[in-house]
């Protein structure tokens, strides 16, 4: 994975996938500047709404 993070500065991971822990870690890894999760589904259960 790491020869196809090369030069890339953001991604934008789909959560919940098997092996996300592992991916997110290559993507630290990597020196990737910034994380960004779309989905809704990301969130805790019970996790505080702020405005």
């Amino acid at each position: 994975m790491a020869a196809a993070l090369a030069g890339v500065r953001a991604v934008f991971p789909m959560p919940g996938h098997d092996r996300a822990r592992e991916s997110l870690k290559a993507v630290r890894e990597s020196g990737v500047e910034r994380v960004v999760l779309l989905s809704g589904a990301s969130v805790p259960v019970g996790a505080s709404r702020t405005r």
